[in-house]
């Protein structure tokens, strides 16, 4: 973009590159970029979820500068459901560190970090008196 030595300069930023949805994104990831992996035992059986993760940049429009996140991408094996998270997690984290780091956190924000329940009657009493 050419801009003329006249008037005032240009005070409102503008992206250098174009925008782009995550499940756009993770629609035009190759089936090699995603990696399966067993998250934890579940009451049906072991849980597992193709995951993949890329360092994004994100700017609102409004502050100074972008912030370089590290984003996660859940899909289930029926390919249809597609989750996201952002993390500030250090770059060299390893993919399964990382998930397991967002389960321990969750249960944590939940305060669910020492939640050992088995059935339906005991989860809604521990709930309840939470």
């Amino acid at each position: 973009m050419q801009r003329s030595s006249k008037g005032k300069a240009p005070s409102r930023l503008h992206a250098q590159c174009d925008t782009m949805a995550a499940t756009d994104w993770a629609a035009s990831q190759s089936a090699c970029a995603w990696e399966r992996l067993s998250v934890r035992d579940g009451e049906k059986g072991t849980i597992v979820a193709d995951y993949m993760t890329q360092r994004v940049w994100l700017w609102d429009g409004e502050e100074k500068k972008t912030r370089c996140w590290h984003l996660l991408a859940r899909r289930e094996l029926d390919g249809t459901t597609l989750k996201f998270c952002l993390s500030n997690i250090k770059p060299t984290t390893r993919l399964r560190n990382f998930v397991e780091r967002a389960f321990e956190d969750a249960k944590g924000s939940c305060e669910m970090a020492g939640y050992q329940v088995s059935g339906w009657q005991a989860w809604h009493h521990h709930t309840l008196s939470s």
